[in-house]
């Protein structure tokens, strides 16, 4: 049991996290995590670091680019104290359609622009984030979709559980026509409902 609490949802649309119960007391309510990203630009700004010399750093072969699994370096070298599962959820969200195996340089910014802004729309709960969620439970609906059904489907090792990259794949699935900014967007709202930190969400 997780001792998550939702508050009730239309049919077809996903529930919104409301806190955690600790006992019988409601806490975290209405809970917000910092965003990684929003912590990697505090990082650049407090430590006037030019994200171009640091992705210059981490380019070993001078080729302009860096390998999707090398930028997992990148971000404990910000962020000494990053977990795996922030390693992962960078990761993906560098490479949110899994179609590149290596980053080129403008490639990176846009995803980190796109990814903060993300981060944005989650934090304050921005009316175009409302129109992104309620577009995937307008297709859930008209799809006859069974949202569980979905959700353990992309549980590919039957834990019950999803990581980011099986998040990721399951939202490819429920906005397939989504542009890539949308599709940060909502995997930004899922990693806020990962209360315990640990890199998984379960179904609510």
């Amino acid at each position: 049991e997780t001792n998550l609490v939702y508050r009730p949802a239309s049919e077809g649309e996903w529930p919104k996290l409301h806190g955690k119960l600790s006992g019988v007391a409601m806490i975290d309510t209405d809970y917000q995590q910092v965003d990684l990203f929003q912590g990697m630009d505090r990082y650049l700004q407090e430590r006037n670091v030019q994200l171009d010399m640091l992705f210059k750093k981490f380019d070993w072969t001078k080729c302009g680019s860096l390998e999707i699994s090398e930028l997992s370096n990148l971000l404990l070298d910000m962020m000494p104290a990053a977990t795996e599962h922030e390693c992962n959820y960078f990761r993906v969200m560098m490479n949110i359609v899994g179609a590149e195996e290596r980053l080129s340089y403008q490639s990176f910014l846009q995803a980190m622009a796109e990814s903060r802004e993300a981060a944005s729309y989650v934090t304050v709960q921005d009316p175009r984030l409302t129109a992104l969620l309620r577009k995937v439970g307008e297709r859930v609906r008209t799809k006859e979709l069974d949202l569980m059904e979905i959700f353990y489907s992309f549980d590919m090792d039957c834990d019950d559980q999803l990581e980011m990259w099986e998040a990721n794949s399951m939202l490819q699935s429920l906005l397939p026509t989504g542009t890539v900014k949308e599709k940060r967007i909502l995997l930004s709202q899922v990693a806020q409902w990962d209360l315990n930190r640990d890199g998984r969400i379960t179904f609510p």
